[in-house]
């Protein structure tokens, strides 16, 4: 597949494109959060749109396996001349008409189909049990209107530097995930679970890094809760008890990750409560 083009914001990565978000989830298992509102229901927090928001450990594995490249989006557009503005506007009026075009036409069809069917209403409503109105009759007055738009690349985009490496990212001062100690372990162990086959995404609402899908989140629940520790850090059994119990809490299992940079062994504990 062709790369990725990810969008860099205040230090966030955005997917802008739902056929590259979609081809990301399916073949590589990135799934990101979608966080944009929706044209028509931007009052409301259960559905969400483009863009989708990457965690840093997904940009910089895309990086890694050179399927995407990043772009400095504040760097990315000009100032539109009056000609584009005019041709901007332009394309705005002929999808108007289009979209006013298309309802028409669904409206004349659904009166048209209401004056068909008047007769064999009528008699229906005499009789006492009337007959069931099949399927196909059903569809051919239900239909989605579908109008085509111009694409979201307009002439004043115009991306100066594109990143197709860590390194060159790191250097233009774009990109620097992971630089700390803390992050360079959260991406270690991201990185080996995303290799066992996991779908990953942000765990913070269940009390952990990470949760971890068997597949797609649309079709599974998560199992684990992914919390993780520094290989040297003590426990304590309460700790080990606390972790337990929110697990229990959120329907999980919790899982313990930790990384040797000695032996380069990484090591998962598995926490269940279970009660007396």
């Amino acid at each position: 597949m062709n790369k990725t083009t990810i969008y860099v914001s205040e230090g966030h990565g955005f997917l802008w494109d739902a056929a590259a978000a979609c081809a990301l989830r399916s073949e590589h298992r990135i799934v990101g959060v979608l966080v944009g509102s929706l044209p028509r229901l931007p009052l409301q927090n259960s559905f969400f749109s483009l863009p989708v928001l990457l965690m840093p450990e997904e940009v910089t594995l895309l990086l890694e396996k050179e399927l995407a490249v990043l772009v400095d989006d504040s760097d990315s557009h000009r100032e539109p001349t009056g000609s584009e503005i005019e041709e901007y506007q332009a394309t705005l009026a002929r999808e108007e008409t289009l979209r006013r075009q298309a309802y028409e036409e669904n409206k004349r069809e659904r009166a048209k189909a209401r004056e068909n069917n008047t007769v064999a209403h009528a008699q229906e409503r005499k009789e006492e049990n009337p007959p069931a109105i099949p399927t196909q009759e059903l569809r051919k007055t239900r239909k989605t209107v579908q109008v085509p738009t111009s694409s979201a690349q307009y002439a004043w985009h115009e991306p100066k530097k594109m990143y197709s490496t860590l390194e060159q990212a790191k250097a233009g001062g774009l990109w620097s995930f992971p630089s700390t100690a803390e992050e360079r372990l959260r991406y270690r162990i991201y990185v080996d679970l995303w290799d066992k086959g996991y779908y990953i995404t942000p765990g913070s609402k269940f009390g952990g890094d990470f949760l971890l899908y068997p597949g797609d989140p649309l079709r599974y629940h998560s199992h684990f809760v992914a919390s993780i520790v520094p290989f040297t850090k003590e426990l304590s059994p309460v700790n080990l008890v606390g972790y337990g119990r929110l697990g229990a809490a959120v329907k999980k299992a919790y899982l313990l990750c930790s990384h040797n940079v000695s032996s380069q062994e990484f090591k998962y504990f598995c926490v269940e409560w279970t009660g007396m």
